[in-house]
């Protein structure tokens, strides 16, 4: 099974509505609302292969904020 985590040297604030993410130190900020916030919101818990959400995983995984990991 692979699973979907937050990238190491990533920081982020998460308003409540909005959440501001950047891979650390230079950024830039991405600023998620709506299924793309969901789905950072999820990556604590990891979203797996049986739990898509959308595309917005594979645009974060492009931007180096989440990264995918295999299990062994």
């Amino acid at each position: 099974m692979t699973r979907v985590v937050r990238a190491e040297e990533t920081g982020f604030v998460d308003d409540g509505g909005c959440i501001y993410v950047a891979a650390l130190p230079e950024g830039p900020i991405v600023v998620l609302t709506e299924g793309a916030a969901e789905a950072w919101r999820r990556t604590p818990r990891n979203i797996n292969d049986d739990e898509p959400v959308d595309d917005y995983v594979g645009v974060l995984v492009d931007l180096g904020l989440l990264t995918i990991e295999e299990d062994v």
